[in-house]
């Protein structure tokens, strides 16, 4: 990586710090698109890790509830490292710029879900059905793009959770997802020690910018900052698709 990458991928931890502060909108999630964008998906998911696992436990630590999240969704939790596995093996194995295209679309799905907020219900027979299934999609998806968000959160959504019970259940999966991905992206060549370094530099700006975003959320409306966030997203996940 160049200097001038380096530097676009720091302000990119940087802003996605800041949104998830000001917003809650995931951190990898915005900060995935911008660094695909300047230094391309290998070089973006293994930067992007370090600073995402430091934002999720800071969330799960807060959000209480850990012990019945862990036992209820245990088969979901299970069922993502195979995904994971499935997704890393497709990641070593097609054209980044392949991968880079279906994080464009998977974000574009979920701008598009967040925009649009369907009503969604399932009920406990459903859950215990999907909870496998939903569980091995989203480590595929994670393992493939980096992204954790889909199909987990309009899943966690749908059930009829308290906000603290979503937020633990979402972050426990998207820990478990991201500390597998650390040995995973080791054993595929993508993570060595100096990308490790600077994905652990970037822990200082994504949580600069989660400060920052916090601050902010005071001063400004939160749904209309999160909708112009959501479709800059849209924009630069078309560029995804198309690039």
């Amino acid at each position: 990586m160049t200097l001038p990458e380096i530097i676009i991928a720091i302000i990119g931890l940087g802003c996605a710090g800041l949104v998830k502060g000001a917003t809650g909108i995931g951190y990898s999630t915005t900060a995935l698109p911008i660094v695909a964008l300047a230094v391309g998906l290998d070089h973006a998911i293994p930067l992007v890790i370090l600073p995402s696992i430091t934002s999720n436990l800071s969330v799960m630590i807060s959000a209480g509830d850990f012990r019945p999240m862990l036992i209820r969704f245990r088969a979901l939790y299970l069922a993502l490292l195979p995904g994971l596995l499935t997704g890393l093996y497709l990641l070593s194995s097609v054209p980044v710029n392949h991968a880079g295209r279906v994080l464009g679309v998977v974000i574009l799905m979920y701008a598009t879900y967040a925009l649009t907020r369907p009503a969604l219900n399932l009920g406990h027979r459903a859950e215990r059905v999907l909870n496998v299934p939903v569980g091995y999609l989203n480590g595929l998806i994670n393992g493939l793009t980096g992204s954790q968000l889909l199909p987990i959160v309009p899943y966690s959504l749908s059930l009829g959770l308290s906000p603290a019970a979503i937020v633990q259940f979402t972050n426990i999966a998207f820990t478990i997802s991201s500390l597998i991905m650390i040995a995973g992206l080791y054993r595929i060549g993508f993570l060595n020690g100096t990308v490790f370094l600077l994905s652990a530099a970037g822990v200082v700006p994504g949580l600069f910018g989660v400060s920052v975003g916090t601050r902010l959320r005071k001063k400004i409306q939160p749904e209309t900052f999160r909708k112009g966030v959501l479709l800059v997203l849209c924009v630069m996940a078309m560029l995804l698709i198309t690039n």
